[in-house]
Parts: structure tokens; C-alpha cells; sequence
């Protein structure tokens, strides 16, 4: 009875001496002319099922989506309570009733940040460390 108890206490002193991993932080990122400097929650669940076509000033909004697996990816469909499939099957719902358009999708974040960069109306998400100044952060989302 021992020797469990000894290896259960040391197991725990080794554990709490690693460092804890650090909370997978994504940024949301809009093209910086959408005027738009911070979205709430529910304003990002609007644009991602395309409720809201338009930004304020009357833009069209333009997602940007990652191909396949990202943490990135993960961690925005979390916060939107959302599966992948799920919204995808949404998106083509409107896009084939002609009230939406497709979501351009990019392979890393290097291109997805400069696809929100050169694209008026964009918006997309990266992890934060992936952000640079020709994109504005409007939301941080994290595990």
C-alpha cells in the first residue's frame, strides 16, 4: 500500500514541476477598411452562418475559412458551438439558394492573413502569433 501511495505522490511532484502549456489564443481578423474594431461573440456567430451579409458601412462580408485540420480552425468552430460539416452544410444551403457567397479557404496563415489583408470585406482568424499589421484584430478567442 506503500509503493502506490510513493509512486502517486511522485508522479504529482514531477507533474507540477512541467510547465503548463499555453491556451491556444486565435485572433480574429477583419481587412482594416471594414471600420470594425471589435466583434463580440455573437457577432461572429452572425457572420459565420452568414446571417450577416454586410458590414456596417454596406461592404459585403467575405470569410475566410482554413482548409482541412488547424488549431486555429478548431478553436473559432468551438466558440461558435459549431462542427465543421455542420457549417459547412449551412454555407451551401445559402450559397445554393443564391443569398450567400462560398467562403474562400487558404492552406496556412500566412495566406490567410494576407487574403483578409488584400480582401475589402474579409474576415478570417489565425493564431495570434501568425498576426501582422495589415490586418486588424477585432476578437481573441482561446481554449
Amino acid at each position: 500500500m506503500v509503493l502506490p501511495n510513493l509512486i502517486a505522490a511522485i508522479v504529482l511532484h514531477i507533474a507540477s514541476a512541467l510547465p503548463v502549456a499555453a491556451t491556444d489564443e486565435v485572433a480574429v481578423i477583419v481587412h482594416p477598411g471594414t471600420n470594425v474594431t471589435e466583434l463580440q461573440p455573437e457577432d461572429l456567430m452572425r457572420l459565420y452562418l452568414m446571417e450577416q451579409t454586410y458590414w456596417p458601412d454596406g461592404t459585403p462580408v467575405q470569410l475566410f475559412d482554413m482548409q482541412g485540420q488547424d488549431t486555429a480552425k478548431d478553436v473559432l468552430y468551438e466558440a461558435l458551438g459549431r462542427q465543421p460539416r455542420d457549417l459547412k452544410r449551412s454555407w451551401m444551403r445559402l450559397i445554393l439558394a443564391g443569398e450567400a457567397s462560398s467562403p474562400k479557404t487558404v492552406a496556412n496563415a500566412g495566406a490567410m492573413v494576407s487574403g483578409v489583408a488584400q480582401t475589402p470585406g474579409a474576415i478570417g482568424y489565425v493564431a495570434a502569433a501568425a498576426v501582422d499589421d495589415r490586418v486588424t484584430v477585432v476578437a481573441r478567442l482561446s481554449r
